[in-house]
């Protein structure tokens, strides 16, 4: 299998931090939203990620990082 890598500007205000996702369950996540803009909720690297969309009021994805 291969490996690819791909960084996404965000805003964020706090600690450092490295995550690595499936890129497979985000841009399925992606595909069912009618959101231009979502907002991804993440604690810790260890944590799950909430992702919400600005237009999509009650729906949310958890997506687990991934061990690097």
């Amino acid at each position: 299998l291969g490996d690819a890598r791909d960084e996404v500007e965000i805003n964020y205000a706090g600690q450092d931090l490295k995550l690595g996702f499936n890129g497979r369950y985000y841009l399925e996540t992606m595909q069912v939203m009618h959101s231009d803009k979502v907002k991804a909720y993440i604690n810790s690297e260890e944590s799950p990620c909430l992702v919400e969309g600005d237009e999509d009021p009650g729906f949310m994805s958890i997506i687990m990082p991934m061990k690097s």
